[in-house]
């Protein structure tokens, strides 16, 4: 059965507005879409960091091409809705771009997050490089603007260990004012 991209979108929307907890599967390829798929998960995540490590590459080398080629595969080849991580997306125009060519193939839901570009490895050092709140509300704002219905924006901060709770969730805070539909920290 072919999926429409709108219908992957409102099959996302739909598991949002439900009280029950969403079974997300981070996926590398098709074959781990598929196994997810297979064995009950709700929603696919497909990150640079999966990306990279597919095809042999270091995450700040995943481009706009990579990620495309990446998730045409994984959504020819099962019909949960996806989300996806924009890292590449750092102002307006590459938003604009990236949100238009991740809605063309079908993304349900498109992940922005307040680190710098090119990411760093802060997973051992404890410390976040990120942006400005006013920078990454901006990417959202214009998201939004661009997906119009299409794909629902999330938003992710990476300042809760390194920047403490009150830092992460101000910026949350105005991250929702921006716009986005989701909202979620790492290192909780």
């Amino acid at each position: 059965m072919v999926v429409k991209p709108s219908e992957r979108v409102e099959s996302l929307r739909r598991l949002l507005d439900r009280p029950n907890i969403i079974l997300c599967a981070g996926c590398y390829n098709p074959l781990s879409a598929k196994v997810a798929e297979m064995t009950g998960f709700d929603l696919l995540s497909l990150s640079t960091f999966n990306v990279g490590g597919n095809l042999a590459l270091a995450e700040p080398l995943v481009g706009l091409d990579e990620n495309l080629y990446s998730i045409k595969r994984v959504i020819d080849t099962v019909n949960l809705p996806l989300l996806i991580e924009a890292e590449t997306s750092t102002s307006p125009l590459h938003i604009v771009q990236t949100v238009k060519k991740f809605e063309a193939v079908g993304v349900a839901g498109i992940i922005l997050s307040d680190q710098v570009y090119p990411k760093r490895a802060h997973h051992r050092d404890r410390e976040a490089s990120v942006i400005s709140s006013e920078e990454m509300e901006r990417k959202i704002r214009t998201a939004r603007k661009v997906s119009d219905g299409g794909p629902v924006v999330m938003a992710v901060t990476n300042t809760l260990r390194s920047h403490g709770f009150d830092e992460a969730a101000e910026r949350l805070n105005r991250y929702a004012e921006a716009g986005a539909e989701v909202l979620c920290t790492y290192f909780l």
